[in-house]
């Protein structure tokens, strides 16, 4: 948490300062599942083996000064809860960034033929990745926001997705809803 404020103080008096505190990181919600579709097209099923966050920033600045981008790096094993899988990440803010260079959302997963995953001789690696485009599609992501990314995976492609996200407060949050492989 972090925060500031400025204040006149009188001398022999006391002086009382409130100070807003901010989170000095964003939260990202990521859930993936199949589309209602993709039984039509496709026989099998697809889990989410790993859901990875690249080129995000590697400090923030706890007083004002310049927003880092960097080239931070997480990945984590999603939970899966009746057929979707969920991730949490906690990242730093970044300024604004220019497309192909923006926080990025990968997602390795297996497509197996059958559904079994039991069997491995039908199995196919997949990987699906999104740039997110934070607030106003820009790239930003800001600290204290709260970003919901919602990834309908609907094919067996890796195409890139583009997707507006917008900012919300940590307590309210918004969804970016990604629709991939169509």
């Amino acid at each position: 948490m972090s925060g500031s404020a400025t204040k006149t103080v009188t001398a022999g008096a006391s002086t009382d300062v409130a100070i807003t505190l901010k989170r000095d990181v964003a939260k990202i919600a990521v859930q993936s599942s199949l589309s209602d579709d993709f039984a039509s097209k496709y026989p099998g099923k697809i889990k989410v083996n790993s859901a990875k966050i690249s080129r995000a920033a590697s400090q923030t600045p706890y007083f004002g000064g310049t927003i880092a981008s960097g080239a931070m790096t997480y990945t984590q094993t999603p939970q899966e809860d009746a057929g979707k899988y969920n991730s949490l990440f906690y990242l730093f803010e970044n300024g604004t960034l220019a497309a192909g260079s923006r926080v990025l959302l990968t997602l390795e997963a297996t497509y197996d033929k059958d559904g079994n995953f039991s069997t491995t001789g039908d199995q196919t690696p997949v990987t699906y990745e999104v740039e997110l485009k934070g607030t106003s599609d820009n790239g930003t992501i800001l600290r204290n926001g709260y970003y919901r990314v919602a990834v309908s995976l609907a094919g067996l492609t890796g195409q890139d997705v583009s997707a507006t996200i917008t900012v919300a407060d940590w307590e309210t949050p918004v969804t970016q809803t990604i629709d991939l492989g169509q």
